[in-house]
Parts: structure tokens; C-alpha cells; sequence
């Protein structure tokens, strides 16, 4: 396993749990756009070897807003999975998901949620009716219903939070 790239996928975690980095666009964008230089650097060399490897680049390039960004992190994930690592499936249909609904179609799998601003709810994001939940159990993700819950939850919990 690549030791610089576990480090800059663990200051990448780090920051989405900063709430006083989370909360700076600006800070954390510079923050990932220079983990993606470092792991393009990586990738160009060479240096991406390992399933966990493959997994760690594709977290961090999944945080990039371009399309190219998201089929790096597509390809990474499936890459990642191939090569035997469990945990990439799930994250491989996350970022499909997020891969489609850039290009302006409909989600596979469901796992992306957004909110219109601050004081709105959260909702899913478009997905395609043909998806079926077993699909979605194969690829580790929650049957609708359960997904649909999860948001429900999520609007509750946040509606009771004290400002």
C-alpha cells in the first residue's frame, strides 16, 4: 500500500470531519484540488499498486466537480474492487451515481441525496425506476424503501436541532 497515498486519504477524511474546514468551501476545495495533483502525480508514476490503493484515489477524486473527476472515481472504485477489495463495490455505485446525475440522467442506485438550501429538506435524487433492489443488493446498497427511511430520518433529526 502506497504510504503518501494513505496519508493524503486520511487528511481528506480529516477535513469532511472538521466541522471548521467542512464549513470553508474554499479551504477544503484547495485542500482536495491538491490531493487530486498529488494523486494524479501517483497515478502517472506508477505508484497506485494495491486494491486499497485504488480505493483511497478514488475517494479523493470523487470529491473533484468535474465529470472527468467522476469516471476517474468510477473507474478507481471498480479497479479497487477487482482487485479484491470489499468496501469499493457499495462506493463503485456512489459514484456511478454521482457520475450519472453530472451528465443529467437519472441515478442507478439511489445513494445521492441534496438539498436546495439550508432550510429545505433533504430529498433523493432522481432515480432510474428500473433499478431493482436486488441489483442494488448486489452492489451492497439498500433496498429504496430503506433508502427513502434513511432520508426521512435525516429531515426529522435535522428539523429537531436547535439553532
Amino acid at each position: 500500500m502506497n504510504k503518501k497515498l494513505l496519508r493524503i486519504f486520511n487528511d481528506d477524511q480529516k477535513d469532511r470531519r472538521n466541522p471548521m474546514i467542512r464549513n470553508d468551501a474554499s479551504l477544503l476545495t484547495k485542500n482536495d484540488r491538491e490531493r487530486r495533483r498529488v494523486v494524479q502525480g501517483l497515478i502517472r508514476t506508477g505508484k497506485l499498486v494495491s486494491a486499497k490503493d485504488y480505493y483511497h484515489a478514488a475517494m479523493i477524486v470523487q470529491h473533484g466537480g468535474s465529470i472527468l473527476d467522476s469516471v476517474k472515481a468510477v473507474r478507481f472504485s471498480k479497479i479497487s474492487h477487482e482487485l479484491g477489495y470489499k468496501k469499493a463495490l457499495a462506493f463503485y455505485a456512489t459514484c456511478l451515481d454521482r457520475l450519472l446525475l453530472k451528465r443529467g440522467k437519472k441515478q442507478k442506485f439511489g445513494t445521492q441525496s441534496w438539498k436546495k438550501d439550508a432550510s429545505s429538506k433533504w430529498v433523493l435524487s432522481p432515480i432510474d425506476s428500473r433499478t431493482t433492489d436486488k441489483e442494488r443488493q448486489q452492489f451492497d446498497i439498500a433496498p429504496l424503501k430503506e433508502l427513502e427511511d434513511r432520508i426521512k430520518k435525516r429531515n426529522r433529526e435535522s428539523g429537531n436541532k436547535k439553532i
